[in-house]
């Protein structure tokens, strides 16, 4: 089933006198339960199409489609209700608020849903028990471990039961160890819950655990399969 599709996307920015093509007519499919990597280097614009994929700004020209419904033309209100039905968000900096335990920053977002008390707090502890960090439930995030915020943020975007969640680039805080837990997570997560996770990275360590690759450059797709196709892709050219 097809949960977001980019048709012909492409997003342009204006600096000053500078004009920008961060995307160029690009086209990308995502696949209920795919875990997808979007890969390429600091400015290849991976960072905006994820931002054009979470509704979190608009193309220039294109169109995304969630569910199959356009969705560059929403009011602002439909479009923020469309984010908080449909789509989690996992922030390289982990976005979390300093005042508030992990517990209550699971729990923040399933405050704009309908639940009860009862419903919000149930839903919080299988996300903790999902990351495996029930107990530090009542720890503030100065009080975590990088990779232990990294599972909170995870656990956040889990609890409203997204059909999608956005990570850009989920592990660049981390150290190699915490990384490669973190990215075992989410794996575990999709294999386990068919939870579908698009992720971005510079980083080639953290690739092996996606489904499918998406090599961008230039605000232009390059490569895209799996991880043993692109591979083979990119070893041909660089041996030419």
């Amino acid at each position: 089933m097809e949960i977001l599709e980019a048709m012909e996307v492409s997003k342009d920015y204006t600096m000053g006198k500078t004009h920008v093509q961060a995307l160029k007519g690009l086209n990308l499919t995502i696949h209920s339960g795919e875990m997808v990597c979007i890969m390429g280097p600091s400015g290849s614009g991976k960072s905006t199409l994820l931002n054009l994929l979470g509704l979190l700004d608009t193309p220039s020209s294109g169109q995304i489609l969630l569910q199959g419904k356009a969705t560059q033309n929403l009011p602002y209100k439909e479009s923020a209700q469309m984010r908080s039905r449909f789509l989690g968000f996992i922030f390289q900096s982990f976005n979390l608020f300093p005042v508030l335990n992990a517990f209550e920053n699971i729990e923040y977002p399933l405050l704009f849903h309908p639940l009860t008390r009862k419903e919000r707090r149930d839903r919080v502890w299988g996300a903790l028990s999902d990351v495996q960090l029930r107990e530090v439930a009542l720890h503030r995030p100065d009080e975590l471990s990088g990779g232990q915020r990294q599972r909170v943020a995870i656990a956040r975007a889990l609890v409203t039961h997204p059909l999608l969640i956005l990570a850009d680039e989920p592990t660049a805080n981390l150290d190699s160890e915490s990384a490669e837990n973190i990215m075992t997570v989410m794996q575990r997560l999709n294999q386990s819950r068919k939870t579908t996770f698009v992720f971005s990275t510079h980083d080639p360590r953290v690739v092996h655990h996606a489904s499918r690759i998406v090599k961008i450059t230039d605000g232009v797709i390059q490569h895209e399969g799996t991880q043993a196709t692109v591979t083979n892709i990119l070893e041909k050219r660089l041996s030419q």
